[in-house]
């Protein structure tokens, strides 16, 4: 909020009351503005939480808040339905091919550019495709590189 408002030509002290009140009655609180994000993502564009991280890291919200919700909000099981929802969505109404590799390849990495780690994506593609053999691409950093 300070940059937007630094931005817009306000001067530092005018910034500094108008955040400092902004605060004050509660309508700048990163941890609600987690929650939010993630209640959002969930509903309307399943991602996983390196993805979820990324975007709100990007908006400035404090690192150690996104951490703490994300770890509350984002359960294992929950990104595994997540993901398994956004592989249903992204191969389509019918079955794919179970032997087309080119497939599995893109749904892997669409999977895997959404934020969700390796095991969830594991679990959706067996979900769409059954037993998928070779596509884990390494372990996961559970604190999450850039997606």
């Amino acid at each position: 909020m300070r940059r937007r408002l630094a931005a817009r030509g306000y001067d530092e002290k005018t910034v500094t009351d108008l955040v400092t009140r902004m605060m004050r009655l509660g309508y700048l609180d990163d941890r609600r503005f987690v929650e939010f994000w993630i209640e959002q993502r969930t509903r309307c564009r399943p991602s996983g939480p390196a993805l979820l991280r990324h975007e709100l890291l990007q908006r400035g919200v404090d690192a150690e808040v996104v951490r703490e919700v994300l770890a509350a909000r984002m359960t294992p099981e929950l990104e595994t339905d997540l993901a398994v929802e956004a592989a249903r969505k992204r191969a389509g109404a019918g079955p794919p091919d179970g032997s087309d590799a080119r497939a599995k390849r893109r749904l892997w990495d669409f999977l895997r550019r959404r934020g969700f780690s390796a095991a969830a994506c594991q679990a959706a593609m067996k979900v769409v495709f059954g037993p998928v053999e070779g596509l884990d691409d390494g372990p996961d950093d559970p604190e999450g590189a850039d997606a």
